[in-house]
């Protein structure tokens, strides 16, 4: 009977060309169009025309700042007067480092930067600056948010020799033209910054447009299951195919399970498509590989339990709609929503704070996060899995509450 059950959806799914072409064609356009469309953004290219527009347009790029205990807190504040940048200081103590290593880590800011007092005391006294400022990066800082850092700190580093060696009233000389970089290193030392790029592994992974696309429309097309699945559930519940299975002597989870499991083939068809896209497809048009983690067997239980989340909530507007245009309407909306508020479309990075925390709340946000995780952050197992537990949760909650209501529907038609 179950076996009977798999082969009716199977059909139900292939006869409906149209959906199949959305769910499958729909998300490998989008990947090509981003990726080829955002490579500019987060490469290294446009970092002079980023300095003058992306961080100002988003209310300042956020970076953690900790300072040694012996410099002033006249130069803390100067440091902390980076243009572009939304600064905040931290204590110089190795709790709160590594706190701010774990949020930078985790993205709620794109870089951590270190001040060391032998920076400042060769800067007063006019000397080459031997002990870098060190930066440790977020794995989701774009390309040209690095470059703007290094850029400010650069100019902030350039300010202070000026108005030292040149004395206080030469200041403004500091800001009437930029020292050409070759000369930089000359004037301020050959070791001014350190850079590196946090992560959970060992291999460091500066993030690309590809990186951001693959996952990130991916989450959004496994959603757009409600289609298709919405579609054959209406047909059975309006013309009383399901009325009819009611009636026969199998429970009503072997009815729904047998409707979710094709349709979570399909999300797992659209995962391998999306990932094989990003590796091959965008590379021959011009674009930036996607890179695999170690742990890209990750990707495989993130994976299911975001079809599974997805699936659910397809089958909970199903069950409470009555027409196809209903549940499209509604799908589509919710998913635009999600999708907008939860990083799919704008990456949570540049969101304002309000935002961020909105963001939280969206199930595809859970599933970006998990594979960004995988992708970006070198992450395992132990990393992923919050975000495992909270899409199992929420799906099993969806699932439960599409249950009563169809028990309720085929019970009672009129409701």
């Amino acid at each position: 009977m179950f076996k009977a059950l798999l082969q009716k959806e199977a059909c139900l799914i292939l006869r409906d060309v149209y959906a199949l072409l959305v769910l499958f064609l729909m998300p490998v356009v989008f990947v090509v169009i981003m990726s080829m469309s955002l490579q500019e953004v987060f490469s290294d290219k446009q970092a002079t025309d980023a300095k003058n527009s992306s961080a100002s347009a988003s209310g300042g790029l956020k970076i953690f700042a900790v300072f040694d205990d012996k410099i002033s807190q006249a130069w803390q504040n100067d440091f902390l007067n980076l243009e572009s940048f939304d600064v905040l200081p931290i204590e110089n103590s190795p709790q709160a480092i590594a706190d701010a290593r774990q949020a930078t880590l985790s993205g709620e800011r794109l870089a951590l930067i270190q001040v060391p007092t032998d920076l400042v005391k060769k800067l007063k006294r006019g000397e080459p600056i031997q002990t870098p400022i060190q930066i440790d990066y977020s794995p989701v800082a774009p390309s040209y948010a690095r470059s703007l850092l290094k850029a400010a700190l650069m100019r902030k580093l350039v300010e202070k020799k000026i108005a030292v060696t040149f004395a206080a009233g030469s200041r403004s000389a500091s800001r009437q033209q930029e020292v050409p970089e070759l000369d930089i290193r000359k004037f301020l030392g050959p070791t001014v910054l350190s850079e590196d790029n946090l992560s959970y592994g060992t291999t460091q992974v500066t993030p690309t447009s590809v990186q951001q696309s693959v996952p990130a429309w991916l989450v959004f097309a496994m959603f757009f299951i409600v289609i298709p699945f919405s579609a054959t559930l209406l047909v059975e519940l309006n013309n009383g195919t399901l009325e009819r299975l009611n009636t026969f002597p199998i429970a009503k989870q072997w009815i729904l399970l047998g409707k979710l499991l094709p349709y979570m083939l399909i999300n797992l068809l659209q995962t391998g498509l999306m990932f094989l896209t990003g590796v091959f497809l965008v590379p021959l048009l011009g674009g930036e590989a996607l890179q695999l983690s170690s742990n890209a067997w990750l990707l495989l239980p993130v994976s299911l339990a975001l079809s599974l989340t997805a699936i659910s909530f397809a089958l909970l507007i199903a069950v409470w709609v009555k027409t196809h245009e209903q549940a499209s309407t509604v799908g589509g909306v919710s998913n635009l929503l999600m999708g907008a508020m939860g990083g799919v479309m704008v990456p949570v990075f540049v969101m304002p704070d309000a935002m961020q925390k909105l963001a939280a709340f969206s199930p595809m946000n859970w599933g970006l996060e998990a594979f960004l995780e995988i992708l970006l952050r070198q992450g395992d197992f132990q990393s992923v899995w919050p975000y495992i537990l909270q899409l199992l949760g929420l799906a099993l909650v969806l699932f439960l509450a599409a249950y009563w209501r169809l028990q309720k529907r085929l019970t009672q038609p009129d409701h």
